[in-house]
C-alpha cells in the first residue's frame, strides 16, 4: 500500500533534530546545530503499530499510532505516519492536525508532511493554513514534480478562494426536492421538453441506476426506475436528453461487449418507449473510462470526459464529431428536405451514423488533474464543466468556457470562469444543467451524506451567451432576455407582415432551430394612436401570424406562446414621431 511507504523504517534510523532550512524562494534560514537522536527502539514500536493495516483494520492503527504519539508527541515521524493513516480514512481534519504537528516540530523531514497538510486543509476548506505554511516549505531536493505541482496548486486556489469568500456571487441554491432523490444520493441530471422532464442518477442498494420525473404545472412528480434496456444490473450514470426527449445518451459500466470500465451508449424513443441501446462505437469508447457525454443541438458533435491514453492527468474533456448518410432523407410536398432531427428520421439505422476518432480539448481546458461531466449549452457557445485543476475553492469546481470564435478548430476553447461562491465551495461539485433560460440550473454536490442536487439560481456573469437572432434583432439593454425584431415590416391595420419582412423572419427561424430548447413569448406592440382595444387587437393578431408562421416552418408548438401588448409598454415617454415608430414593433421574450 502506498502510505506504508512512510514507515519510518524507510528513513534513516537517526535523523537530525534540526538543520539549516531553505525556502522556495531559495533563501537559508540562520544555521542550527545538529542534534542527533537514537530513535530506534521508537522507530520499531511504531512499526508495530503499523501491522493491523495488512488485515485492513486501519481504525485499530490509528488508534495504536495516536496512542504511541500521545507517549512520544516531540516524535514528528509519529505525526507524519498519523496523518497519512488519517488521509487514507477521510479524516480530513484529524490528518491536518497530525501533519500541522510534523511539520512544526520537524519542518526538514519529509515534503508528505507539508503536501499532506495542504490536501487535508484544501479538504476541509482551510485556506488560511495553506497560505500561512507554503513560505515555509524548506528545499526538498528528492520531492517529486508532481509534489511541488499539487502544492503550487493548492496555494493557488486558497488565495482565490480567500479572496471569492469576501465577495460570494448573488447565486440562490435550494436542495432539490424529496420527489426528485427519493431520500437517496441523486446526480447528475439531464433536461428536455424545456426543462419540465429530467432524467438523474440515484445511488441505492442496488447500485447506480437512473429515474426520471415531470413537472408539469406543479411539483416534480415521484422519480421512477427506467427499466430495460437502459438500466441494468450494473451501473448507469451521467446522461444527454435531446431537447424533445426522444434520444438519450448515457454511461453504461461493464456492459457485455463493451470496450472498457465505462462506455457511451445512446437509444432512441419508440411508441412502446426506449428501444434498442446501440453503442457509441470503437471509436468514442477505448479501453479505459469513458462517461458523461453531452452534444451539440444538432446531435453531432459528442463531447464527453475520459482518462484513456493521451489524456494529461485523471479524466480529460474530449471531442468527436459524427458523420451522418443521410441517403433517402424525406423531402416535404414541396421538394424541400423535411426540417427534423436526425434521431426522429425513420429511416435512421445506427450504421448510418459513424463518429470521428475524438481529439481531447486543450489546455486552457485540460489540466493534470480531473476534467468531468461536461454541459454544452445549446447556443453551442458556452461549455460548462467540472474541474480540480484550475484556479477554484478546492476539490471539483465547476466552470463555464466560451468558444473561440477565431478558432478554426472546434475543439478550441477560451480559458474558464470559475462560477464562484456559494455555487462552488471547498467540497465537489459538479454535473451542472441549465434549464432553457439560462438562469436557473442544477448541479450535483458532495455532502456528508453523499452527493445531493441542488437547484442554484445563476447569476448574470455565469449564464450563456444568447445572442440575438443574427442581425435582424435589437437587444433592449434593460432586459437581457429580450430582442426587438427589425426589418418586420406591415401594412396599415394589417397583420401579415409584407414580402420585405422574409429574411427578417428566415433569421429569427434560424435561430431557433439553434437553440431547440428556448421557449419564447412573440409580443406584438403599438404606439398610442388609436383606441386601446383596437390596439390591443391589432398587436395580438401580429403576434399570433408570427407564431403560426414558425409552427408551419416546423417549429414546435409548445415553444411559442404570442401575446398582443397594444401600446401598454412603450420604449420612451414622449410622443415625437421617431419614438412612435420605435413603439411600433414586434419583439421576442425568453420564457423560464
Amino acid at each position: 500500500m502506498r502510505f506504508l511507504k512512510v514507515l519510518v523504517l524507510a528513513w534513516a534510523l537517526v535523523h537530525l533534530r534540526s538543520l539549516a532550512q531553505t525556502t522556495p524562494s531559495g533563501n537559508q534560514t540562520s544555521e542550527a546545530i545538529p542534534v542527533y537522536t537514537d530513535t530506534r527502539k521508537i522507530d520499531l514500536k511504531f512499526s508495530k503499530a503499523l501491522e493491523p493495516v495488512h488485515e485492513g483494520r486501519y481504525d485499530l492503527a490509528i488508534a495504536k499510532i495516536q496512542t504511541l504519539c500521545d507517549r512520544y508527541p516531540e516524535h514528528a515521524p509519529g505525526w507524519l505516519i498519523l496523518g497519512d493513516l488519517h488521509l487514507q480514512t477521510r479524516e480530513w481534519s484529524e490528518a491536518q492536525r497530525a501533519f500541522r504537528r510534523c511539520v512544526d516540530l520537524h519542518p526538514r523531514l519529509s515534503v508528505k508532511g507539508f503536501h499532506g497538510l495542504f490536501n487535508a486543509s484544501m479538504h476541509v476548506g482551510d485556506y488560511a493554513t495553506i497560505m500561512e505554511y507554503y513560505n515555509r516549505i524548506p528545499f526538498f531536493p528528492k520531492a517529486t514534480a508532481e509534489q511541488l505541482r499539487d502544492m503550487d496548486l493548492w496555494r493557488k486556489q486558497a488565495g482565490f478562494g480567500w479572496q471569492a469568500l469576501k465577495k460570494p456571487r448573488p447565486q440562490r441554491l435550494e436542495p432539490a426536492p424529496a420527489t426528485l432523490d427519493g431520500g437517496q444520493q441523486a446526480y447528475l441530471p439531464c433536461l428536455c421538453k424545456g426543462g419540465s422532464h429530467m432524467i438523474l442518477t440515484r445511488r441505492d442498494e442496488k447500485g447506480e441506476d437512473f429515474f426520471e420525473s415531470n413537472q408539469q404545472n406543479g411539483p416534480w412528480s415521484a422519480g421512477q426506475r427506467l427499466g430495460a434496456p437502459v438500466n441494468s444490473d450494473l451501473d448507469e450514470g451521467g446522461c444527454w436528453l435531446s431537447p424533445d426527449g426522444h434520444m438519450l445518451w448515457f454511461t453504461g459500466c461493464y456492459r457485455e461487449g463493451g470496450q472498457g470500465s465505462c462506455d457511451l451508449y445512446y437509444v432512441l424513443k419508440e411508441k412502446e418507449g426506449w428501444g434498442d441501446v446501440h453503442s457509441a462505437g470503437p471509436f468514442v469508447n477505448s479501453a479505459a473510462w469513458d462517461a458523461h457525454p453531452t452534444l451539440s443541438s444538432d446531435g453531432l458533435t459528442l463531447y464527453f470526459a475520459s482518462n484513456r491514453r493521451g489524456s494529461q492527468g485523471g479524466s480529460d474533456l474530449w471531442m468527436s464529431h459524427a458523420r451522418l448518410d443521410s441517403s433517402g432523407w424525406p423531402f416535404d410536398t414541396a421538394g424541400f428536405p423535411l426540417n427534423i432531427s436526425w434521431w426522429n428520421w425513420s429511416g435512421m439505422d445506427p450504421d448510418r451514423l459513424v463518429w470521428s476518432e475524438p481529439v481531447p480539448l486543450d489546455s486552457n481546458i485540460n489540466t493534470p488533474y480531473s476534467e468531468n461531466s461536461p454541459y454544452l449549452h445549446p447556443n453551442g457557445m458556452d461549455l460548462y464543466f467540472s474541474s480540480s485543476g484550475h484556479a477554484g475553492m478546492g476539490q471539483l469546481d465547476l466552470y463555464r468556457s466560451r468558444r473561440d470564435a477565431n478558432a478554426l478548430s472546434s475543439a478550441r476553447w477560451l480559458a474558464p470562469t470559475n462560477l464562484g461562491p456559494p455555487l462552488n465551495t471547498y467540497r465537489d461539485e459538479m454535473g451542472l444543467v441549465l434549464e432553457p433560460d439560462g438562469r436557473m440550473a442544477w448541479l450535483s454536490r458532495e455532502t456528508e451524506q453523499g452527493i445531493r442536487l441542488l437547484r442554484v439560481e445563476l447569476d448574470t456573469a455565469s449564464q450563456p451567451r444568447l445572442s440575438p437572432p443574427d442581425t435582424f434583432a435589437t437587444p433592449l439593454p434593460q432586459h437581457p432576455t429580450e430582442w426587438v425584431l427589425n426589418h418586420l415590416y406591415y401594412g396599415v391595420d394589417q397583420d401579415q407582415p409584407l414580402a420585405d419582412s422574409e429574411p427578417a423572419l428566415q433569421s429569427l427561424l434560424q435561430w431557433l432551430n439553434r437553440n431547440p430548447e428556448i421557449r419564447i413569448e412573440v409580443q406584438g406592440h403599438t404606439d398610442a394612436t388609436g383606441s386601446p382595444q383596437h390596439n390591443l387587437d391589432l398587436s395580438n393578431r401580429r403576434a399570433q401570424y408570427i407564431r403560426n408562421w414558425l409552427i408551419v416552418q416546423g417549429c414546435d408548438p409548445r415553444r411559442l406562446v404570442a401575446i398582443g401588448y397594444g401600446a401598454t409598454r412603450p420604449l420612451s415617454t414622449d410622443e415625437l414621431p421617431e419614438s412612435r415608430a420605435k413603439d411600433r414593433r414586434t419583439q421576442i421574450s425568453i420564457l423560464p
